[in-house]
């Protein structure tokens, strides 16, 4: 697994599975830290993403609200 998250230096909190679209025909997973994702999640959902909170970061389950 990856040290760092697709949005910043920080460690990854949060598998986010997009998914496919019209202009994109594939589905993308992202590695998020918990700030970011806190920051984007009704975005998130709203594009009907689905969030995993990563093996090993159970502690980070208070932080997230969606999950």
């Amino acid at each position: 697994m990856d040290d760092k998250a697709c949005c910043c230096s920080s460690r990854p909190m949060v598998r986010v599975l997009m998914p496919a679209t019209s202009a994109r025909p594939y589905r993308v997973d992202l590695l998020l830290c918990g700030h970011h994702f806190r920051l984007s999640q009704w975005t998130l959902a709203a594009a009907g993403a689905v969030a995993q909170i990563l093996p090993g970061k159970r502690t980070a389950a208070n932080a997230l609200a969606l999950l």
